[in-house]
């Protein structure tokens, strides 16, 4: 079975004034309290947690239950697998249960450990916001312990919103509804991930990639829009734990997530409303310009470090990067701050929900055709678009150059959501020639943007001389990856269209 679920985090007094206004609506007997008590239990080396599985066994009153949990499920953001048994001790039971048996399917040694253990007070009730819709809301406060030592400990204050029954917009509705009131963020670790990092502190932070999501034959496009949306918003949340320890990686991923999916969006914007594209459009626009001057500093440092192997003038490079990583580090500082803001938290909130209702909404009774029969002509706008934008490539523009990469990115994009309805050759074949492109025109962006972040660097230190001088390096070396860029465009304005 599954688990649908979102997580919010706050201060108590928050949270609990949060669940005070929302109780007036709940069912009618539905609201209760408990003490939960769990330990969840790994091998000696944490091997379930490498493979996206806990396991704990939680006193509740007077008996024993164990619960395997396993994310994400299918790539989509809020879904876990998870399966309970009643066991009769608080130590797990493995053979006779069907948990134990789900376990012992990816992983047979059964030798487990007790690692964390979690002291929660929880209370919550069940609301009712329309007929056939069920969420049960619940407000956990305690604290995460690791088992053995004095030093390993983290408080936990936060909202679960999870569905019982009913369409997957209401959570995001329900969630709106208490962030445009309270002062609280969406958090993206279980409690399970959160006790695992108290086991490793110094552990370095990975970036999460995700699949591209891929349409299937049967499949309406309506259909096609959300599940991408439920991927990419999947990636977004998996990186951003990663993010707010100000980690690039992490941020340029959830960056790459939202660029996704604004491209899928892209891609049927002629079947929407116009103002309700824009609206959504604008959100994810917002959402990606709030992380991306931290990803344009990075982007340059990483440049200047493929300078650092070249001899000449290698300490002006070290004099012009560690003031970067100055930059740097700012920029990172204001993508973390705009992540924990309410504008963010409801942006993201407002885009899903506005997916999620995307198949049965009045708005999108045009995109209740077969994505199979609405592909072909999505693909062909945005390859004839490449191909109008990359006209006279040699004479173009910095921004030019810049939108044509927008338009190969979209063609890109959507060839890897609507590919799985093609033969594998074929797609693969077109991509092949499509990919070197956005790298060459990914290579003069970046130089492009240098251009601009080291004229602002120079101007506010005393390395004008040297942030010159860079430019010039840098400009040097996107010469070459002009050329390239040149022939691969022939190469890719000649292509035959697989679709």
């Amino acid at each position: 079975m599954a688990e649908i679920e979102l997580k919010l985090r706050g201060t108590p007094v928050r949270l609990k004034a949060a669940l005070a206004r929302l109780q007036k609506g709940a069912v009618k007997g539905s609201a209760f309290t408990k003490n939960l008590h769990a330990v969840y239990f790994d091998t000696a080396k944490d091997d379930l947690h490498a493979k996206g599985l806990s396991l704990r066994v939680r006193e509740e009153g007077d008996c024993f239950v164990q619960t395997l949990k396993q994310t994400p499920a299918g790539g989509e953001a809020l879904t876990r697998g998870e399966w309970s048994d009643r066991v009769a001790a608080a130590a797990p039971e493995l053979l006779n249960t069907h948990s134990g048996r789900k376990l012992r399917q990816v992983w047979k040694d059964i030798r487990l450990l007790p690692r964390f253990r979690t002291v929660i007070a929880r209370s919550g009730f069940v609301l009712s916001p329309t007929p056939g819709t069920e969420i049960e809301i619940v407000r956990d406060e305690g604290e995460i312990r690791v088992l053995g030592r004095d030093d390993g400990r983290a408080a936990v204050s936060e909202i679960e919103i999870e569905l019982k029954k009913g369409p997957l917009s209401a959570v995001y509705r329900l969630a709106l509804e208490i962030v445009a009131k309270t002062q609280v963020q969406i958090e993206p670790c279980g409690k399970s991930d959160r006790g695992y990092a108290l086991l490793s502190p110094g552990a370095a932070t990975v970036s999460v990639k995700a699949e591209a999501p891929r349409a299937k034959a049967g499949d309406t496009l309506a259909e096609v829009l959300r599940a991408a949306a439920r991927r990419h918003f999947a990636q977004f949340l998996a990186n951003m734990a990663g993010a707010r320890r100000q980690d690039p990686a992490s941020i340029h991923q959830m960056r790459v997530s939202m660029r996704r999916l604004r491209s899928a969006l892209y891609g049927a914007r002629n079947l929407l409303p116009e103002t309700e594209y824009e609206s959504v459009r604008l959100k994810l626009k917002y959402l990606l310009q709030c992380l991306g001057p931290a990803r344009d500093w990075e982007a340059l440092t990483e440049r200047m470090s493929e300078l650092m192997s070249e001899p000449e003038d290698e300490e002006d490079i070290e004099d012009v990067q560690s003031a970067a990583g100055v930059w740097k580090s700012r920029a990172l500082v204001r993508a973390v701050d705009a992540l924990a803001s309410r504008k963010t938290t409801m942006a993201v909130l407002e885009v899903m929900r506005w997916f999620e209702d995307l198949p049965a909404s009045r708005h999108g009774r045009k995109l209740k055709i077969r994505a199979r029969d609405a592909a072909g002509d999505i693909l062909s706008e945005l390859f004839g678009r490449v191909r109008r934008r990359s006209r006279h490539f040699e004479r173009q523009s910095v921004g030019d150059r810049h939108r044509l990469r927008i338009a190969g990115k979209n063609l890109r994009y959507n060839i890897e959501l609507y590919g799985g309805l093609y033969p594998k050759r074929k797609a693969g074949k077109f991509l092949a020639l499509l990919k070197p492109v956005l790298d060459d025109l990914g290579h003069l962006n970046d130089v492009g943007r240098a251009r601009d972040l080291l004229g602002e660097l120079a101007k506010r230190s005393p390395r004008k001389a040297a942030a010159e001088a860079v430019v010039t390096r840098l400009e040097a070396r996107a010469a070459a990856a002009e050329k390239r860029a040149g022939k691969h465009l022939a190469d890719l304005r000649n292509a035959k269209p697989f679709w």
